[in-house]
């Protein structure tokens, strides 16, 4: 089979086998939907037809169906496909029928599935090497199994609030494809993921996780392994390496060395604690199968990481990639003659991300520290309120994901709370705010200012003309009546606004 996928493939296993409920099984019966074949692969379709059903697109193309036996041909073309290995689905053009499929072979030079890192069992000859396309359509025959490589929290996911959008991170980082939104939740489609880990590094909340190794299991490595060393300021350098079923530590004196199977499952608030436990500087090597993507979206973490720690006094470059002449495996090698240790891969029970990165930015940013602005993009930050503007309607306290904004209210006076150290910036509360009165304001700012809920609005409630009840905040209220103005409502209406429900009720106004 081709090199295909961010870790390993899928291991051939017995029909009758049992497996795991963090394996994900392929069952293909050999089922092969050609797509682009030329006179020239004639003989690569007979041999691939002799034990499968083999369906080849456009045959007209290809030559008379009599030169074709065994395999079947139809005249139309592939207008889409979508699926995985042993569950494909093929959309034809003409006929706008549905063929199920185990494999497809793309052989055009415009594959109809162009995402980085496409399904198993969808075969491109990218390259021109058609025989290879057909070899690796052949081996693609019978029961196959992987790890299950994500978990996922929906409680604590930022994707959707009270019908808002709030994060969309994961959905534009997957080179598989394989991330999708329901409009309330995120939905990953196990047979699809392959295990590079970017939604992980993405996710603001840990809401998506590497399944293994965890966060926790990895942060413990390294506690333990900067413990061993001198103690002046050790390089933790972590690699990549495609394959690896467990985690790999080495220590020398100023080195901690440790290799993962995805490199994104060490993300920053592991760059973050490891440097608050005392690292000097971290060291990332991806592997030469990272996709593009990923290695795009790393190197944006790191930056604004970089961004962070310059703040806190650590320098500008204390977070880098290795070189890209430098091999990972030989690297790996040439740094660890006999690893020190090994570490079984634990599926991760503690989506405890956030919380691991506010305890090392606290460890790392001094609390007598002033606020210091970070790029777009970033995580970390705070919200800016125009009070003239902001009218207390609650709203953004309704629609975050995240628990951020608090809105609390008396029979005297109601006010907005804000907790920096949740927020994601995301965006959301600035979205849905009717007045835009709320601007993001990514920024890292001092533990004690992060970690305390703060007064962001505040306004005495306004009472009910008729009977003294509390109705609403003053400001909620005015803006409710010049909105209704606005509409063209009547002097009538207008003063109904100021009424409490019972009041409402009792003369007959609607309130809803």
């Amino acid at each position: 089979m081709a090199d295909q996928g961010c870790r390993t493939k899928p291991v051939r296993v017995q029909p009758q086998e049992r497996v795991s409920d963090e394996a994900v099984l392929y069952v293909s019966e050999g089922t092969t939907v050609v797509i682009g074949a030329r006179a020239e692969d004639l003989a690569q379709l007979r041999s691939l037809g002799a034990d499968r059903t083999v369906i080849v697109a456009d045959g007209r193309a290809v030559a008379s169906p009599e030169a074709l036996v065994p395999a079947q041909w139809r005249a139309e073309r592939v207008r889409a496909v979508e699926g995985w290995l042993g569950a494909f689905r093929v959309f034809w053009h003409e006929s706008h029928a549905v063929t199920h499929a185990d494999v497809v072979v793309d052989l055009t030079s415009h594959p109809l599935i162009q995402h980085e890192v496409p399904p198993f069992g969808y075969v491109r000859a990218c390259s021109g090497d058609r025989a290879a396309a057909f070899a690796e359509a052949a081996a693609w025959q019978g029961c196959f199994r992987k790890p299950r490589y994500f978990t996922y929290y929906a409680e604590i996911c930022a994707h959707e609030s009270f019908g808002q959008t709030a994060c969309s991170r994961c959905l534009d980082v997957c080179d598989a494809e394989a991330i999708r939104s329901n409009g309330t939740v995120i939905v990953v489609e196990p047979h699809l993921c392959q295990g590079c880990g970017s939604c992980a590094l993405a996710c603001p909340t840990g809401a998506l996780s590497v399944a293994a190794p965890s966060r926790a299991d990895l942060l413990q490595n390294i506690r333990q392994a900067l413990a061993k060393t001198l103690g002046d300021g050790s390089v933790v350098r972590v690699i990549e390496l495609v394959g690896l079923e467990a985690v790999q530590l080495a220590v020398t004196d100023h080195e901690v060395n440790i290799a993962v199977p995805a490199l994104a499952a060490f993300g920053e608030e592991l760059w973050f604690a490891a440097l608050a436990a005392g690292a000097k500087s971290i060291v990332l090597q991806p592997s030469r199968r990272m996709p593009k993507k990923s290695l795009r979206l790393l190197r944006e973490r790191i930056a604004l990481a970089n961004t962070v720690m310059q703040n806190c006094g650590r320098g500008e470059f204390v977070i880098r990639l290795a070189s890209d002449h430098e091999d990972h495996a030989v690297a790996w090698h040439r740094t660890v003659e006999q690893p020190t240790g090994t570490t079984s891969l634990p599926v991760n029970q503690a989506p405890l991300k956030r919380v691991l990165l506010n305890e090392a930015l606290d460890a790392l940013y001094p609390s007598s520290g002033t606020p210091a602005a970070l790029p777009e993009g970033a995580t970390l930050g705070s919200i800016d309120v125009e009070r003239d503007r902001c009218v207390l309607c609650s709203s953004c306290a309704r629609v975050c994901p995240t628990a951020t904004i608090r809105y609390e209210e008396d029979a005297r006076s109601a006010r907005l709370l804000f907790l920096e150290a949740n927020c994601i910036q995301c965006g959301a509360c600035a979205r849905i705010c009717p007045t835009e009165a709320i601007r993001l304001s990514p920024r890292l700012a001092p533990s004690d200012e992060r970690s305390v809920w703060r007064e962001i609005q505040a306004d005495p409630i306004a009472l009910c003309p008729s009977c003294g009840a509390p109705v609403m905040p003053s400001r909620l209220r005015t803006w409710l009546q010049q909105r209704a103005q606005q509409l063209g409502a009547g002097p009538a209406i207008v003063a109904n606004t100021a009424l409490c429900r019972a009041c409402r009720e009792a003369a007959g106004v609607a309130h809803d």
